[in-house]
């Protein structure tokens, strides 16, 4: 049986314990209050860029303007970012999840991707890898590994 320091130290601990959680509450509370009146939270934030044809020229240096006239903080349309599109979907293109694995990325076993090496013969259907980009990263990082 306990005697009553004891109990009064039990009694002090459980005090303690239920105040922080009721802070912790508090400010999760508060947080969430921010983050909803922000806007913020998973899957909001700023509406992508509108689809802009590249070589086009928008009115405003800076902006883009949808078809509603509204106009978006996007960059403006240009060679140079159809250029960047073009090369990210040539190496999308190019890589692959090992062939056992389905088509699927999963953890452990497939979880990597490959992409098919200048001159490689496997996977024979896959599209190769752009050699520029290969070239731009060993002068970019020397000794990296891809």
């Amino acid at each position: 049986m306990m005697n009553s320091s004891g109990r009064t130290l039990t009694m002090l601990i459980g005090g303690v314990v239920i105040v922080t959680l009721l802070a912790g509450l508090l400010l999760s509370g508060v947080a969430a209050t921010f983050a909803w009146m922000a806007g913020g939270g998973y899957g909001s934030g700023p509406v992508l860029c509108q689809a802009v044809t590249p070589g086009t020229n928008t009115s405003t240096p800076g902006t883009t303007t949808a078809p509603d006239g509204n106009t978006s903080p996007c960059v403006p349309a240009s060679q140079i970012g159809a250029q960047v599109v073009a090369w990210a979907q040539a190496m999308a293109r190019a890589l692959y999840v090992n062939p056992a694995c389905g088509g699927r990325v999963s953890y452990p076993n497939c979880y990597f991707t490959w992409y098919k090496a200048p001159g490689a013969a496997f996977p024979p259907s896959a599209p190769t890898f752009p050699q520029a980009v290969i070239q731009y990263g060993a002068q970019v990082c020397p000794g990296c590994s891809a």
